[in-house]
């Protein structure tokens, strides 16, 4: 996770953290679980031309991610989807 931080490397005063991730050709969505049940699928990103895909996950008000999930192109779960992830 990733927060707002100053030049000298101090919390920022924007009290926000971003999950933020790249990802490779063959991962086609992400789908992120909350403590309170509800899922998001935030959107995966070409920059430019580079062969890798971004998404960034902002923390959401009072709750706190307890699953990440990838998919393959074809819909299948890549193993082991994000439980080490939250570790």
């Amino acid at each position: 996770m990733m927060a707002a931080r100053t030049k000298g490397d101090h919390p920022g005063p924007l009290p926000v953290a971003l999950a933020v991730m790249a990802f490779g050709p063959d991962i086609a969505k992400v789908v992120v679980t909350w403590d309170d049940g509800t899922a998001s699928e935030p959107p995966l990103v070409t920059v430019g031309d580079s062969p890798y895909r971004r998404t960034v996950v902002p923390e959401q008000g009072g709750k706190r991610a307890v699953s990440w999930q990838f998919f393959d192109r074809s819909g299948t779960e890549v193993p082991n989807a994000g439980e080490d992830m939250l570790s």
